[in-house]
């Protein structure tokens, strides 16, 4: 039975792991690095492959974690999809009781890498979600069987010392997010500072942050 995240808010912490698809055909290898986690883990929070590096379907391994027991977070770029494909995948999700969603842009390939699509940005997939949630598609086919869907952004806590970058973070947090994961930050004045930044524009009351910790 998985914990039902996201819907009051309590001073209870919710834990998550990230995890990686395997470069392979067979699910053995993926489900192996989380099953230590069944039981301990609220959720796993499963990468959209990172560094523009061909996984395994995410939501493959995604709909096989879910049925171990472990709530699952999938995380979905307009990097490598056009709005047709991001569509398509949300009600894969959904279709699989998957409605928890991180939007992000994704990683930047190398010039001499693939090449990426970038239809939609990670604002842009937000209000798509918030869109598909209301029951449409884009161009306002309606969805049969619609279902809520839970989104959030990623943070960036160094970033919050750049001009300009909080306004931007919090224009994505106004799209009606309910989750947002940062990525490691290993600076602790900084994180007192990123606590006092959530607190002086309330999102503590608003959201829930999933703060990213690993080892050094």
């Amino acid at each position: 039975m998985t914990k039902d995240l996201f819907r009051t808010f309590s001073n209870d912490f919710i834990y998550t792991a990230e995890t990686t698809p395997a470069v392979a055909t067979s699910l053995e290898s993926s489900l192996k690095k989380v099953e230590c986690l069944v039981g301990v883990a609220d959720a796993i929070n499963i990468t959209d492959a990172p560094n523009c590096q061909p996984k395994l379907s995410s939501l493959v391994a995604a709909g096989e974690i879910k049925k171990m027991g472990l709530d699952v977070i999938l995380q979905i770029t307009g990097r490598d999809r056009n709005r047709i494909a991001i569509e398509s995948e949300v009600m894969g999700c959904l279709a699989l009781g998957i409605d928890k969603i991180l939007c992000l842009s994704g990683d930047k390939p190398p010039e001499d890498g693939p090449k990426a699509v970038n239809e939609l940005n990670s604002s842009d997939i937000i209000t798509l979600l918030k869109t598909m949630s209301d029951g449409h598609l884009s161009d306002d086919t309606e969805i049969q069987n619609s279902k809520n869907i839970i989104s959030g952004c990623a943070d960036s806590i160094y970033d919050h010392n750049n001009d300009g970058y909080s306004e931007f973070f919090l224009s994505k947090v106004n799209l009606g997010v309910t989750f947002v994961q940062t990525q490691y930050c290993f600076d602790i004045n900084l994180c007192k500072q990123y606590s006092e930044f959530i607190q002086n524009h309330n999102l503590d009351k608003k959201i829930y942050f999933l703060v990213g910790l690993g080892p050094l």
